[in-house]
């Protein structure tokens, strides 16, 4: 295709004139003539000027500048045909500044003066993977004179391919119909290919239909990769049915056809099937490849059935083979998966013998069957030869090995494997760190490494690993052994107070969770620890009794307050009210305020509101005015809800006289007044022949306001 020159723009009757000129002379594609950026063209959109920077600007994702035609503004540098193409061989990785200096002239268009070199290099972009680049590329020769064909298409749907990117190379497709640029074979099955990395089923057989909108039939390498888009689990018989089609229309199955076949079958754990086509596959003379072998051990691994499995990874592991590294990889996923870990280690033994250079997927299968297996030392040695392989270790390599000599009580060798993780800036799972730590002390404490069990305390209290009372104890023995009395004392008072307030919010916790059986529990873990529960700790456990009104253990922790020579304060008593409350024993809570003051304990406001209302919701209206009085008295002022209470009581003894009081002192305190406290001065004023004042409370006036 030549170097054409650049469209220009036509205005008035001129601009009207050329595009039905070339409408009456029958050229239904304005673009070869380069007149299709006219305004009045319909069948052929270009990219507008404003969207150039974007095309011709870097891909890095910094900002840029741009002249004023929308250019970006790179500096030129001079490039001959091979020095072009060796830096977008070599990549930005290996030399950036040459390789951005190749690309910016490719978008510039003063690379070449010819298709096919742009063409190459299109190729060169996109076997590479920089779909990216590739596309910035092909969409800037659009303004630069030359316009690609569907072999330049062709080339960036291969780097898409490769990429694993089936949204772009769908868009791809879709702007090649609206250019009207040919599609050819290789285009559909470029796009089928890259439905089938991505196992994206449903567009593959879209595209299946697509082509023969277009008057394409497709071909054995069509079929190919729509069946290989079939493999995610579920999809198996749409597998077989292409398979059908296929054979229907009289095109023979390759080898790679029969792979994707068992690998379907083998994901929707159909082995029997898989095993089936592995048959017909010998009876239609076809031989066996790696990828065969390894469809066959995934089948067996997805079923659990290892001892099929091992016999092809036998045919696998013949002296006469020499396995690709991903078969290989199989083998150790296969051996992952069943936790043959002997096997896992012969297989790493076998590749050094034929000098098979594993890779970090190797690895890490291997380490995965270590860890099945319980072989920390195993996982660490697999570790460490990867690691002087010059592979990074990767966050399931460490997850992996941190299990396995947890499994094998490797504590030591797990908290290094820990602290590396966080070293290397991957996220260590708190729980994890709890049980090495801990499991790696009571090490050191048992073997009379008292230096060390300290050193670990330390790192575990930097940490905010949660400390119980084991760990302390073993820490103060420790510093104790060590000499360091000053230190074992203040670990000692440490430890009380930690641990009481942990094990107050625990309680605490439980209790607002109605578990107060939970709270009880924890109670008794304070005993078990052989440590005394203080004041606030039990007032705690009290108050989880209250939600379920369990007013029995609520009166037996009372009583071990007193055991454990404490004495119950206002809130101990208060708590022991409310949970009787709760559990419908006013009458019970009646008295135990009665033995509350004869120990000397004064109610507070929640004990009266407690009593007061209840007692008023009970009808006990003597009572609720009585408790209503002493509080006054006691010098405690009562707050709305004890206000209403009381209204509410003296309305039930027909205290009218009584009500209108309370009611204005309400008013006068600013306290909000309850529907039914509304209602019952209303009805006062009624009773005691005030109905002008009960008009004018039913229109909102306040009482004060009425009676001045």
């Amino acid at each position: 295709m030549c170097k054409l020159d650049r469209p220009r723009r036509f205005q008035g009757f001129v601009g009207m004139l050329f595009p039905a000129l070339a409408l009456l002379a029958g050229v239904a594609n304005f673009r070869n003539l380069g007149l299709s950026i006219f305004q009045g063209s319909q069948r052929v959109v270009r990219p507008v000027v404003s969207a150039r920077a974007s095309l011709l600007g870097g891909v890095s994702g910094k900002s840029d500048e741009y002249n004023n035609e929308g250019m970006e503004i790179v500096p030129a540098q001079e490039m001959t045909s091979e020095e072009l193409f060796a830096a977008l061989v070599a990549g930005p990785d290996k030399n950036s500044t040459g390789f951005e200096a190749a690309v910016a002239s490719l978008r510039r268009g003063d690379a070449f003066d010819n298709m096919k070199d742009y063409k190459n290099a299109l190729q060169v972009l996109g076997n590479r993977k920089l779909w990216r680049h590739a596309k910035g590329v092909l969409a800037s020769m659009h303004y630069n004179k030359f316009f690609p064909d569907s072999g330049a298409y062709n080339s960036v749907l291969n780097g898409f391919k490769r990429s694993r990117r089936d949204g772009e190379a769908m868009r791809l497709l879709e702007e090649m119909k609206e250019y009207n640029i040919s599609r050819t074979m290789n285009t559909y099955n470029l796009v089928m290919n890259t439905f089938a990395r991505s196992r994206k089923t449903m567009p593959a057989l879209q595209l299946l239909k697509d082509m023969s909108a277009d008057g394409l039939t497709p071909d054995v390498n069509t079929y190919a990769a729509a069946i290989e888009s079939c493999m995610p689990e579920g999809q198996w018989l749409q597998a077989l049915q292409l398979f059908e089609d296929m054979i229907e229309k009289g095109i023979t199955p390759t080898i790679r056809i029969f792979n994707g076949l068992i690998f379907s079958c083998g994901n929707a754990q159909e082995y029997g099937r898989a095993m089936q086509i592995f048959k017909q596959l010998h009876m239609m003379d076809l031989r066996p490849d790696d990828a065969t072998y390894v469809a066959m051990i995934h089948a067996c691994k997805k079923t659990q059935m290892w001892e099929v499995g091992q016999r092809f990874v036998d045919e696998l592991q013949k002296p006469d083979k020499r396995p690709h590294p991903r078969a290989v990889s199989a083998i150790m996923s296969f051996y992952a998966e069943s936790g043959d870990w002997n096997r896992a280690l012969d297989t790493i033994d076998w590749m050094r013998s034929n000098r098979l250079p594993p890779t970090p997927k190797i690895f890490l299968e291997a380490i995965l069957a270590c860890e099945r297996g319980g072989q920390g030392f195993e996982a660490l040695k697999l570790l460490y030869e990867s690691l002087d392989c010059g592979f990074e270790p990767t966050k399931q390599i460490y997850e992996s090995c941190v299990a396995a000599c947890e499994k094998s009580e490797l504590w030591w060798q797990m908290v290094v494997l820990l602290e590396d993780m966080a070293t290397r800036g991957f996220k260590v799972d708190k729980g994890r760190n709890r049980v090495a730590y801990k499991a790696a002390m009571i090490a050191c404490y048992e073997s009379g490494k008292w230096e060390d069990a300290s050193k670990l305390f330390a790192t575990m209290e930097r940490m905010k690993i949660p400390l119980d009372a084991a760990s302390y104890r073993m820490a103060i023995h420790a510093a104790k052994e060590n000499q360091q009395m000053d230190m074992a004392e203040s670990l000692e008072v440490q430890m009380e107070v930690h641990l009481s307030k942990k094990y107050t919010k625990a309680i605490t916790a439980w209790g607002r969770l109605s578990k107060w059986e939970a709270a009880i529990n924890v109670l008794e873990r304070i005993h078990e620890d052989q440590l005394e529960p203080n004041q606030i700790t039990l007032n705690s456990a009290v108050a989880a009794c209250r939600e379920e009104g369990k007013w029995e253990s609520a009166l037996q922790l009372l009583e071990d307050i007193h055991t454990a020579s404490l004495q119950p304060d206002v809130a101990s008593h208060t708590a022991v009210i409310q949970t009787m409350q709760s559990g419908n024993k006013l009458q019970l809570a009646l008295d135990h305020l009665d033995r509350m003051k004869n120990e000397a304990v004064e109610p507070n406001e929640v004990t009266y509101h407690v009593l007061i209302c209840a007692c008023e919701a009970a009808k006990m209206w003597e009572q609720a005015l009585r408790l209503f009085d002493e509080m006054r008295k006691s010098g405690l002022e009562p707050d709305k809800q004890i206000y209403n209470a009381a209204v509410l009581a003296c309305e039930q003894g027909e205290l009218w006289e009584a009500v209108l009081e309370l009611y204005r002192e309400m008013e006068e305190k600013g306290l909000t007044r309850s529907s039914a406290t509304r209602s019952a001065a209303i009805r006062a004023c009624e009773l005691t022949n005030h109905q002008d004042w009960a008009a004018q409370l039913q229109q909102g006036q306040p009482l004060t306001m009425v009676v001045a």
